[in-house]
Parts: structure tokens; C-alpha cells; sequence
């Protein structure tokens, strides 16, 4: 879902700030820390016992908590390292019409090295319901931004009259979404992605 709350800091040109769509570093980054805890008590409690017994098989279980703690301590790293933040004039576009975002990067304690915004559309077909099995197929994906940034900007993206609108049916989805993608040297990367919808031409609805 799309924060839509204004944000007339910049230029006196309001902007709506765009939450992630799922997960977002953030969050990933609290369940990281969970997954780091329980990781490092794992493997003490194995180590524990591989002393005691020796056994191979309590070596494994070593193992599986180091691994545990490695997973949950990128997920944190992602979380306190640079993040995408975008905005946009607007979340329902209406073919034939202009989206305009801005975004940048934020982060305390280290520089990103490159952000590349997206726009895509996609099909997304749900073969059967009831163990969602889903097909997934981009139709449009455009660079907005270039590999090497700039970290900050702003950019419009032209909205064709004969695009295709979001659509959501039972098996069938068109997504229209903005992807966010955070390169930084020796440092976990971050994706994330901000649901558009498209709405018919207003010429068509005439």
C-alpha cells in the first residue's frame, strides 16, 4: 500500500511518500534480528552438546545456527544500511497522462554506491488457487534512473493513452509497479517494490 500522506518539503510541490509494497528492509530487519538471537543460542546450546557427546550429527546442528545467525545478521545489516525512499505525484494515473517521482537514498552510516528505479508492468497468472501456483511475465520495464544514479532526482515517466490499466481477477493480475534497487559496496543490497495503479484512459471512459 502507498503512504498518502503529502510531502510539500521539496519545491512546494506536494508529493505522496510510496511505502513498500510486502516486505520491506525494515521490516526484514526486525524478523533478522530474531533470526540472529535464536541463530547464536543454536549453536551455543550445540556446541554445548557437541562437547559433551562428540557426536557428528550435534555438529550439524552447529551448523544449521551459524547459518541461522548469517541469515538473520545480513537481514539486519540491509536494515540499518542504505534504503530507497520514493515519492510520487501520484498513485492512480490515468492513461495518457505523466507520473512524476523523486527518490533518494537514506541511510546513517554508510553511502550507497548506486540506485536504479523501474517501471514495470506485469501479467500474473494463477494456474490453480488452491496451492497458488503463479506465472509471472513482465510486458514493460523501463530504466528511469541510470546504473550509476544519480542517489537523488527526479524523472517523469509517460504514461501511453493505449496502456494497459491494472486489473485483478480471480486468476488473472496486471501489476503496475515501481522497483527500487540499492547497490552498495561490501554491504547487503536492497530491493524494494511500490505498487502504481493505471487506471483506463480518460479519453475511453468519455
Amino acid at each position: 500500500m502507498s503512504s498518502l500522506a503529502p510531502d510539500s518539503s521539496r519545491g512546494g510541490s506536494e508529493w505522496i511518500r510510496l511505502n513498500p509494497a510486502g516486505s520491506s528492509a525494515a521490516a526484514s530487519g526486525c524478523i533478522g534480528v530474531g533470526c540472529l538471537a535464536f541463530g547464536v543460542l543454536f549453536a551455543a546450546v550445540g556446541v554445548g552438546a557437541l562437547i559433551v557427546s562428540g557426536s557428528l550429527a550435534v555438529a550439524f546442528i552447529v551448523l544449521a545456527g551459524l547459518v541461522v545467525a548469517a541469515i538473520g545478521g545480513w537481514s539486519v545489516l540491509a536494515a540499518i544500511g542504505p534504503r530507497p525512499r520514493l515519492w510520487a505525484d501520484q498513485v492512480r494515473i490515468a492513461a495518457g497522462t505523466t507520473l512524476r517521482v523523486r527518490w533518494e537514498t537514506s541511510s546513517r552510516f554508510k553511502e550507497a554506491s548506486s540506485i536504479r528505479i523501474t517501471w514495470e508492468a506485469r501479467e500474473v497468472a494463477i494456474e490453480r488457487g488452491y496451492d497458488a501456483t503463479f506465472h509471472r511475465s513482465s510486458f514493460v520495464v523501463r530504466v528511469v534512473t541510470s546504473e550509476i544514479g544519480p542517489l537523488a532526482g527526479m524523472a517523469s515517466i509517460p504514461v501511453p493513452q493505449l496502456t494497459m490499466p491494472s486489473f485483478a481477477a480471480k486468476n488473472a493480475l496486471i501489476e503496475w509497479r515501481l522497483l527500487a534497487d540499492v547497490q552498495t559496496r561490501k554491504w547487503p543490497n536492497v530491493a524494494e517494490t511500490y505498487a502504481i495503479v493505471v487506471l483506463p484512459s480518460r479519453a475511453e471512459t468519455r
